[in-house]
């Protein structure tokens, strides 16, 4: 057994070793890589080593399009030149803004060790990067560089780097070491300082637990602790008097302010300015319901985004100013006072006063929703990934133009699951516009939703019921009087109605329906009723009226005497109608088909009626 286990790992270990294509590359003429290599090598070449005089054209070869699996990347022997792409000429002795953004494959890279810049969005987005190091050759890394590099455990700034762009690390989950002699920047226990420990630029957003701002920091700068959501708690000292724009971006853990702060403040774990008139963030971990202080007027960008817990959120008739994302991925139904003069608020939903003007719906919704009549305009964060409604549904048969938004409006929801509901004749027309046909599936509706559109009910008569959800005010009918229905009318939204039917004491089956009807169209739901149910208790009990069945019992086949010209009629002990045909004097009834049991035969026409039952062995 060892044998074989120690086999099968050799065998794995063989097998990734395998995997593992290696191409090393000397590059004579900038911008020339990509003709060096042959198509397999490009598809193949797993860990690559590149070394001569390279240029962005040489960088944009590397990128996942052109070679899919390269992970590995060696560039520390190269010496990068200045080159044009495009409309850009890009420096030398720089990693070009946006060169290996997005670049999902990428898991380690050594840079030139003769660089002094690492571009603008350079390493953004590149979630699978483990391990890079920075050479001491680098004087600044810009904006946004490893941004969102989730992958990324630690990095060592060198003491050359003196200029930092905004944002260059967040979302990356990396511990930041700072040489000692870096005359700029310190770090401590992974959070990134300026200098003099006045600024906190960056926290981890590994970092879990309590902490305690120290009193040396004013400032705490744009989206430092970015998406930190395991803190529980953070102490802000009276020394951070600055704006605090965005500082606290979807992190979770309750704010609490020193009540000696000249410029902030915090009540239930929220952060507020001093005045308690702008509400800067609220943490993600933040549940329940949540009633903004009436003295809120403004409510600042993000201030709500991936806030998943809350039930309701209160808004006073003081709020005036409520920016684009401020309800981003929020949970929360949004609730408006109705004195407030710029917003409004139904069934969760926020909407400017007039309602013409879509602003956000809490990922919480289900089902259709249905976008108003009124609103001309669906802001960008309106709708945001991780809502839970399975469609959209428009009454306008031209669609509202977001063409002009910054982007669209459903840029973040899964366009392939969320079906898109038009009005009838309207679907080609959405499919032909801007942002609307990014829409797997756009079907035209009347704005009836509803799973089932038959209903069976026992010969009995019973209670039933009928859920489904409807765009607008509705009603109920049926032109059948054995059908009634509660309640006839309702609005917007889902609906439950209880349908009543009459004992059926016909031996016939009966169809009936009723109608569902908006100002959109109808839907109709066909009831289905069986006849009378003849019970059987036992062969004895039963009187033969004639005898027209023989021989009886019967196994395959019995034949049927009939004194008249009818209907021939053969019901289970359930009353389940099994055989029928017309017959006039005698006619052979195959019976093999049917299971063993009891049957009730009948012949019958306008004047007369005859039974018999008959025992299948």
């Amino acid at each position: 057994m060892k044998k074989i286990y120690l086999l099968a790992i050799l065998l794995t270990v063989q097998q990734v070793l395998c995997a593992q294509v290696y191409k090393s590359i000397t590059v004579n003429t900038a911008g020339q890589l990509s003709t060096l290599l042959t198509p397999e090598e490009k598809s193949t070449t797993t860990n690559l080593t590149v070394t001569g005089t390279i240029n962005v054209n040489d960088i944009f070869a590397m990128d996942p399009y052109y070679m899919p699996v390269l992970s590995v990347i060696d560039m520390s022997q190269a010496t990068i030149v200045s080159g044009t792409s495009g409309f850009y000429t890009y420096d030398s002795n720089a990693i070009p803004w946006e060169g290996f953004r997005n670049n999902t494959v990428l898991v380690s890279i050594t840079l030139p060790n003769t660089i002094t810049k690492i571009g603008s969005q350079a390493f953004q987005g590149c979630t699978n990067l483990e391990s890079i190091v920075i050479p001491s050759s680098v004087t600044e890394i810009g904006g946004y560089c490893f941004q969102s590099c989730s992958g990324l455990q630690n990095v060592t700034i060198p003491a050359s780097t003196t200029t930092i762009g905004i944002t260059s690390f967040n979302g990356a989950n990396c511990y930041i070491t700072v040489d000692p002699a870096n005359p700029n920047y310190l770090s401590e226990n992974g959070i990134f300082f300026n200098k003099d420990k006045t600024q906190i630029k960056l926290f981890p957003a590994s970092y879990s637990g309590d902490y305690v701002i120290p009193s040396t920091v004013t400032s705490i700068l744009e989206s430092a602790f970015y998406k930190c959501t395991k803190l529980t708690s953070v102490t802000i000292p009276a020394s951070v008097t600055n704006s605090m724009n965005n500082s606290f971006y979807e992190s979770s853990g309750a704010i609490t302010v020193a009540a000696s702060n000249p410029n902030f403040s915090s009540l239930d774990g929220i952060l507020y300015n001093k005045g308690k008139s702008t509400l800067i963030f609220c943490p993600i971990d933040i549940s329940g319901n949540i009633t903004i202080p009436s003295t809120v007027t403004t409510l600042d960008s993000w201030a709500f985004s991936g806030c998943n817990e809350m039930e309701t959120v209160t808004i006073p008739t003081a709020t005036v100013t409520i920016p684009f994302g401020t309800f981003r991925g929020c949970s929360a139904n949004i609730v408006v006072d109705d004195a407030n003069t710029k917003f409004s608020s139904t069934s969760g939903v926020l909407y400017n006063k007039t309602k013409t003007q879509l602003l956000a719906i809490p990922i919480t919704k289900t089902g259709i929703f249905a976008i108003p009549e009124s609103v001309t305009y669906i802001d960008d964060y309106a709708f945001t990934a991780d809502i839970q409604i399975s469609g959209i549904y428009t009454t306008k048969t031209t669609p509202i133009n977001i063409a002009n938004n910054s982007f669209s409006p459903f840029k973040y929801i899964d366009k392939s699951s969320i079906v898109l509901y038009v009005p009838e004749g309207s679907a080609s027309t959405y499919s032909n516009y801007a942002r609307w046909n990014e829409f797997e599936t756009i079907i035209e509706s009347n704005g009836i939703f509803l799973e089932q559109t038959t209903l069976a009910v026992s010969n009995s008569g019973e209670q039933s019921q009928i859920e489904f959800e409807v765009i607008g005010g509705w009603s109920i009918s049926s032109p059948n009087e054995w059908i009634t229905y509660t309640p006839s009318a309702g609005v917007s939204g889902d609906a439950t109605v209880t349908i009543t039917t009459s004992e059926n004491t016909s031996t016939e089956s009966r169809t009936g329906t009723i109608v569902i009807a908006t100002v959109q169209g109808t839907q109709e739901i066909t009831i289905t009723q069986p006849g009378a149910v003849i019970v059987i208790n036992s062969i004895e009990t039963v009187q033969n009226i004639n005898a027209i069945a023989y021989p009886n019992p019967a196994k395959s086949e019995f034949s049927v005497q009939s004194p008249i010209y009818g209907l021939l009629q053969i019901y289970s002990s359930e009353g389940k109608l099994v055989i029928e045909m017309h017959i006039q004097k005698m006619i052979p009834v195959v019976i093999s088909n049917l299971p063993q049991g009891v049957y009730a035969v009948t012949v019958s026409n306008a004047v007369s009626k005859y039974r018999e039952i008959v025992v299948v062995e």
